[in-house]
């Protein structure tokens, strides 16, 4: 029970009083956990281990456990546990769930049928499913008449590995804000173009295709086998499990829910999750997913590589995101206007051309390549990152945007993408085996949708 809430024969504190069925008491200014207190309000469980939640009603509440690490798509029981502390028989428990916004609780084996003696307990199994990945805190509550409200705080988190960047310790799933220049935005007012750096080889020096976008918080790192592995895991991203309609919808091109996904899309995906395994093992030596754990687990902070589009599509979407259009990742890549030739060229220099090992792993002439495969994600952070925290921008795999491959026009771009159905979709960033040129932010190309390719995965935005 939360403070101002009204729960039970609860009516609240107000003025320094606590009231109670219509009676009040009146109170000196003492803190507010003290007030509450005092009024019977439960103090909240602890968010570890089993929760426990009860007061001057008569009902108490556990559950075990309470918190929750879950992926969407997954599912785990918790045992509730309904006890009368008072001193006569409640009235039969009523058990329900509030506040659960990132999927569903159902009871099961409820024994909790009938009113409940003094001291004596009734159970029920709590089945909880993930829809959507997340960290929410909510409430299993039990009311009775007699016995009033009992209730339990329970918390559900989508977990990940604290395994990436350059020591190895930060959250895999980590984002970070880019600051965009769209009217609103944090640099509003501020230019950008597409496909230009200020390198002083001239190899990118077209100004003619100006865009704006907005706030945009992207990922650190690529998508590593880890996250890809809790999704294919789900039996997600199959014909038989696809994404919702419409899922990873936003506004762009001036038009609200645009870029979502598409059910003609579904038949794009692997019919099944035992042929989606099979389909990602394309490439004997550079391939990154194998369908266990291997050994102590590094492998799995590798970017997943042979994804098609449409998989890596659903993955950014079951994962809370989408796709960052072609525009977004260019200007993130770019340093905004900075407009870098490489994404960690300092800002006192954008169009420094220093690349090695130590900001990339890609290809080099002589005397060879940083890596014959793709490497732990973020290995060479915080030197090879970009303006705004983005590692692997520049090498390992090449990733994965929203738009279809088209030539530019010259209108200016304001949160735009190619939506237009037919060609290639955009590719942006070397991979391990590329060579410096390709490793530039303006730098583009394109794959078909269907293929799948050892060199390329993919790296997810979000809402601000």
């Amino acid at each position: 029970m939360k403070a101002g809430t009204q729960m039970g024969t609860y009516r609240g504190i107000r003025d320094g009083r606590c009231r109670r069925g219509g009676a009040s008491t009146a109170w000196p200014p003492l803190a507010v956990f003290v007030a509450l207190t005092g009024c019977g309000f439960p103090e909240l469980a602890r968010l570890s281990g089993d929760a426990t939640s009860g007061g001057d009603d008569a009902l108490v509440v556990t559950a075990s456990p309470a918190v929750f690490d879950l992926y969407a798509g997954a599912a785990l029981d918790t045992l509730i546990t309904v006890t009368n502390t008072g001193g006569t028989t409640s009235g039969v428990p009523l058990i329900a769930v509030t506040g659960l916004t990132l999927g569903t609780m159902t009871f099961t084996s409820s024994t909790c049928t009938t009113g409940l003696a003094p001291g004596s307990s009734c159970t029920a199994t709590g089945h909880l499913a993930a829809t959507r990945n997340g960290t929410v805190d909510f409430q299993v509550t039990a009311t009775a008449s007699p016995g009033g409200t009992g209730m339990a705080e329970l918390r559900v988190t989508a977990p990940c590995r604290a395994t990436c960047g350059g020591n190895f310790t930060t959250s895999c799933c980590a984002s970070s804000l880019v600051e965009g220049n769209a009217t609103g935005a944090t640099l509003a007012g501020t230019s950008f173009y597409r496909d230009h750096d200020v390198a002083a080889d001239n190899r990118h020096p077209n100004m003619s295709y100006p865009a704006t976008v907005s706030d945009i918080r992207i990922d650190r790192y690529e998508v590593t086998v880890a996250r890809f592995r809790a999704f294919v895991n789900a039996g997600l991203g199959t014909q038989m499990r696809p994404p919702t309609p419409g899922a990873g919808a936003r506004t762009l091109n001036g038009m609200a829910n645009q870029g979502g996904w598409d059910p003609s899309f579904n038949t794009s995906l692997m019919a099944n999750t035992t042929e989606l395994r099979a389909a990602l093992k394309c490439h004997t030596t550079s391939q990154t997913w194998t369908d266990s754990v291997v050994g102590n687990g590094a492998d799995e902070d590798r970017p997943i590589n042979c994804i098609t589009w449409h998989e890596a599509a659903a993955f950014c979407v079951w994962d809370g995101g989408f796709l960052p259009t072609e525009a977004e990742w260019n200007y993130a890549a770019a340093g905004g206007s900075q407009q870098r030739a490489y994404p960690w060229s300092p800002s006192s220099s954008p169009g420094e051309l220093t690349i090695d090992c130590s900001y990339a792993n890609y290809h080099i002439n002589n005397p060879g390549p940083c890596r014959t495969a793709p490497t732990r994600v973020g290995s060479v952070s915080p030197k090879g990152d970009g303006r705004w925290g983005q590692s692997d921008l520049a090498g390992n795999v090449a990733e994965l945007v929203l738009d279809h491959s088209t030539l530019y026009t010259t209108t200016s771009c304001n949160n735009c993408a190619n939506l237009t159905a037919g060609g290639d979709r955009v590719v942006r960033g070397g991979a391990f085996d590329d060579t410096a040129v390709l490793q530039r932010g303006a730098a583009r190309g394109a794959v078909p949708s269907p293929s799948r390719y050892y060199f390329l995965g993919v790296r997810c935005a979000r809402t601000p």
